[in-house]
């Protein structure tokens, strides 16, 4: 297993399917789902560096799910997304693929810190738009807790067609937008 990585690569996909992607994305038909908890924390207030950690509430969308695929009739428009960052990572199965939809906010909220699962994984975080909502990559790595003296390793700014991968053991957090209506991005997650 490829450990203690995190790259970003712009423009991914071609130009075509990317502007096929995110037309379906953003179409107003697209189901949504509203969460209220889509960090899966425990709910409670957390600081980081004396820094709130609100829950982030927001929409998704599943479409792989213990790496069974979900009855959604748009898996079959971001599968290639998925065999492509599969194959980047050369990791040997899809566990799985969300939308995320994170809302505008005055106060730039962080979300809480996490990671999105206690097995060995690779992550991935690919944007379908531009905003002031960061990602935040920290230095720590998964344990029982999540200590609140977290030392950031690298903030990545979302930008469309940009593709995020790393080590799923380090803990992580975003950013509610500020200067946008929205932050939309597809998490997947792989087994090395």
């Amino acid at each position: 297993m490829k450990n203690n990585f995190v790259e970003v690569i712009d423009d991914f996909l071609t130009k075509s399917y990317y502007e096929c992607l995110r037309a379906s994305i953003f179409d107003p038909s697209f189901p949504w789902f509203y969460n209220e908890n889509s960090t899966h924390s425990d709910g409670n207030l957390h600081y980081i560096n004396d820094s709130p950690a609100y829950a982030s509430f927001g929409f998704t969308h599943t479409f792989v799910s213990g790496s069974k695929s979900t009855n959604s009739e748009l898996t079959n428009l971001v599968l290639p997304l998925i065999f492509q960052i599969k194959d980047y990572l050369n990791a040997s199965e899809v566990l799985r693929v969300r939308m995320d939809m994170t809302l505008y906010n005055p106060d730039k909220r962080m979300h809480p810190p996490h990671v999105d699962s206690y097995d060995d994984h690779y992550s991935a975080i690919y944007y379908l738009n531009e905003s002031n909502g960061s990602t935040v990559i920290f230095n720590e790595k998964i344990s029982n807790t999540i200590d609140n003296n977290l030392t950031i390793k690298e903030t990545i700014e979302p930008k469309p067609n940009r593709l995020v991968v790393f080590d799923g053991s380090y803990i992580h957090t975003g950013y509610s937008p500020s200067n946008n209506n929205c932050r939309v991005l597809i998490n997947s997650n792989f087994a090395p």
